[in-house]
């Protein structure tokens, strides 16, 4: 998907993943926004910065994270991203957001309410990489397939009778 995109970019799409299931985020939505900010730190200020995200980039020319490459970049973002915009609390709080709520119109604000980027379209830019990279690849499915335990995994792709189930989840 990324060499798709941008050939020459060095990000890492095994660690951009693996990072995205630790975070538990939207493995679609990762990529969508890395193409948005900087075609996966191959344009704009990324390929000063290695920060594929723009995270620490402002309007105003300023930059304030630099990584000596662009793997780098990909914890940092995702740190960023569940602690000050996806606000899910372990009790049902009015503040709780989630992905639907970062991508309405204008929706992509921290927890003090600021915007990520101040692009007037950006969270319709967002939607629409998001449906095209959804469309062109297997990667929602995958990502479902991998919040899966082993034996939903092995009852998936190879259904078997009801008395051997039984017995498999018997023994674990």
């Amino acid at each position: 998907m990324i060499k798709r995109y941008a050939s020459e970019s060095a990000l890492s799409g095994e660690l951009l993943v693996s990072n995205a299931l630790k975070y538990n985020l939207d493995i679609v939505f990762v990529l969508a926004q890395g193409l948005l900010e900087s075609h996966f730190g191959t344009k704009g200020t990324a390929i000063e910065t290695n920060s594929v995200w723009n995270v620490g980039s402002y309007d105003n020319g300023k930059n304030y994270n630099y990584y000596d490459h662009p793997n780098e970049s990909i914890e940092p973002y995702m740190q960023l991203i569940n602690e000050r915009y996806l606000m899910i609390s372990d009790t049902i709080s009015d503040n709780d957001r989630d992905l639907v709520d970062l991508l309405r119109n204008r929706g992509y604000k921290n927890k003090v309410g600021k915007r990520y980027a101040t692009a007037r379209r950006y969270e319709e830019s967002l939607r629409e990489l998001m449906v095209i990279i959804d469309m062109e690849t297997s990667i929602s499915f995958f990502q479902s397939i991998a919040k899966l335990s082993d034996l939903e995994i092995l009852a998936f792709f190879n259904p078997i009778e009801e008395k051997e189930a039984n017995l498999l989840q018997a023994m674990n």
